[in-house]
């Protein structure tokens, strides 16, 4: 109970801060609750049995062009080097928030698909970096999400260690949505959002998705949580707390989060009254997110993947994580051998879909 009474009272005390800074306590008059879509309720006409993530959902972006907020442009010579340096990308990319630039720490941008058919509302991902890191650095990554027809959000304030940054995301989310001269107004589906982070937002996920619904919903009665994603996360969080279907990802060339540490034993390893899953990419290390190549990202089909599953309930998607013979257990981006601790895992919860 302490680690959970501790996340729900920060929580608390953010939304409360949140809603009274930013006149979100009550939803517009016009709203009406959106219920959160059934991970089982398949889109799309067409399964494949053949491929594995990275080559279904990451090979190419999805079928949408993709609008930003984010203002971004090349590190600045300290920066870049440093990034160079510890992330090995020849081209990073900045926001100008401090201490990457001279703005507040304190940001966050949101990523569109454009052009999207009809009038009905789009599901949100609600991402987290690293601590350290500038939205800049998740740019490719968010891109791509919102080319399979996401709305993402993502937020920083250099530290990225708790709720707040996950609860601004969603604050920006749901301006946005009420805004009449906002490109995402009356587009955005507060009723199916996924937490997501990498490192330190990874655990800051995990505990955003550890607070209860009706606290949430404080900010936004519409607000559901259809499923939280975790990669490389921080050891600030315990699986056991978790009220979301979820999955853990690792890296096994990671040294700053080693796989078979926290991720596996205190976050996946907890999973019990919900679905979890586990898995480690082979060749993956800590920064594989940040990577400005998506081909380079080895978490990037999985993760969409994930999205598409929990958020949309695409068929394709659902092969990757439902049925007996589930795809992601013989993906060989990721360790499978049964013997091996680090392989792929899910839960009875998960098994049990």
């Amino acid at each position: 109970m302490g680690l959970r009474g501790s996340i729900v009272r920060r929580a608390a005390m953010v939304v409360a801060v949140a809603a009274l800074g930013a006149g979100l306590a009550t939803a517009p008059a016009s709203a009406s609750p959106v219920a959160a879509a059934p991970a089982s309720e398949a889109v799309g006409a067409a399964v494949s049995d053949a491929g594995d993530a990275q080559s279904v959902f990451a090979d190419a972006p999805g079928p949408y062009a993709v609008g930003s907020t984010a203002s971004l442009g090349d590190c600045r010579l300290v920066q870049r080097w440093i990034l160079q340096l510890v992330i090995g990308d020849e081209q990073p990319r900045c926001s100008n928030a401090f201490p990457y630039g001279f703005e507040s720490p304190v940001s966050s941008v949101v990523y569109y698909p454009r052009d999207v058919p009809g009038d009905g509302r789009l599901p949100v991902v609600d991402f987290v970096g690293g601590i350290f890191s500038d939205v800049g650095n998740y740019d490719t990554l968010a891109r791509h999400w919102a080319s399979h027809g996401f709305v993402v959000t993502v937020s920083s304030d250099f530290v990225n260690s708790g709720p707040e940054m996950h609860l601004l995301g969603l604050a920006t989310a749901r301006r946005l949505d009420a805004d009449p001269t906002s490109p995402l107004h009356g587009r955005v589906d507060l009723g199916r959002v996924l937490l997501a982070g990498h490192s330190a937002g990874g655990a800051a996920a995990l505990q955003t998705a550890s607070v209860p619904a009706d606290l949430l919903q404080r900010l936004d009665p519409r607000l559901r949580v259809s499923g939280t994603l975790a990669i490389e996360p921080g050891p600030g969080a315990l699986g056991s707390t978790v009220r979301t279907p979820v999955l853990v990802l690792a890296g096994a060339r990671d040294t700053t989060v080693p796989a078979g540490t926290w991720p596996l034993l205190t976050q996946s390893g907890l999973v019990r009254s919900v679905p979890g899953w586990f898995a480690t990419a082979r060749t993956a290390n800590h920064f594989s997110p940040v990577r400005t190549d998506l081909a380079d990202d080895e978490f990037a089909g999985i993760t969409t993947a994930f999205l598409l599953y929990r958020g949309t309930g695409d068929a394709e998607a659902t092969t990757f994580f439902e049925g007996s013979d589930y795809r992601l257990a013989r993906d060989t981006t990721f360790i499978t051998h049964p013997l091996n601790p680090l392989r792929v895992r899910r839960n009875a919860a998960a098994g049990a879909l």
